[in-house]
């Protein structure tokens, strides 16, 4: 749909000129309707339709969003993962001020150093207005690689699904389960 507008040359402050610019033609479809021509941005998945027609939807879908700080799932798990690196930290901190373990101070050091980035990265996240899943996924996943050196048997990062926009849910559970 494209309209007609009026615009004047902002650096002269002259020369208006007629130009056509485009407007956007929203409409609410399923999946199963022709949506040729249509770009897909679903906003919700459907659970289950009970037979008195009620619908049911599937709590733990997260639509695409532009956001990680205005969607209930992804604010969850950037908070779980803070808390949970916080304490990691306090633990491993202990452990090198108090002396234990002096074999394992070099890794406790080189753990602590890393779990201290991310702590600090994380609440930063925390703090902003807005974070977009690409970039706190991003994070995570090099978060995920670092562990790996110190918690897998074989010193070497997961295969995690690829980072698909438009399935946030599987992306957001993998990352909540490692």
């Amino acid at each position: 749909m494209l309209n007609d507008l009026d615009v004047i040359d902002v650096q002269t402050g002259q020369d208006e000129e007629r130009i056509q610019v485009a407007s956007l033609n929203v409409a609410l479809k399923v999946s199963n309707d022709n949506l040729s021509g249509f770009v897909e941005l679903p906003i919700l998945k459907i659970k289950e339709v009970t037979a008195e027609g009620a619908i049911l939807l599937d709590e733990e879908y997260t639509p695409p969003h532009l956001n990680v700080l205005k969607d209930q799932a992804m604010l969850a798990c950037l908070k779980n993962v803070t808390g949970m690196t916080k304490i990691r930290a306090d633990v491993v901190s202990q452990r090198l001020v108090q002396g234990k373990a002096a074999s394992a101070s070099a890794v406790d050091f080189i753990m602590l150093q890393m779990l201290n980035r991310y702590e600090t990265i994380l609440r930063h996240l925390g703090q902003l207005e807005q974070v977009h899943p690409l970039e706190f996924v991003t994070l995570l996943r090099g978060y995920v690689g670092e562990l790996s050196t110190f918690s897998s048997k074989n010193k070497r990062a997961p295969l995690l699904i690829d980072y698909e926009h438009s399935n946030l849910t599987s992306t957001i559970s993998e990352l909540n389960q490692v």
